[in-house]
């Protein structure tokens, strides 16, 4: 029972790898760099737990 449990996390675990494989490879979209990068809403000037989590 416990190999079947291990072989379907397994099979699982490589299943979802295989869906997300090809965004890994992918650079940001057009519009992220103007609604990311360029954003100043969107930047901290130093990463305190106050400027991450409010």
């Amino acid at each position: 029972m416990r190999r079947r449990a291990l072989l379907a996390a397994a099979l699982l675990v490589l299943a979802v790898g295989a869906v997300y494989r090809a965004a890994l490879d992918n650079g940001f979209h057009f519009d992220d760099e103007p609604s990311i990068l360029q954003n100043d809403r969107v930047r901290i000037s130093a990463p305190t737990p106050q400027a991450l989590w409010g």
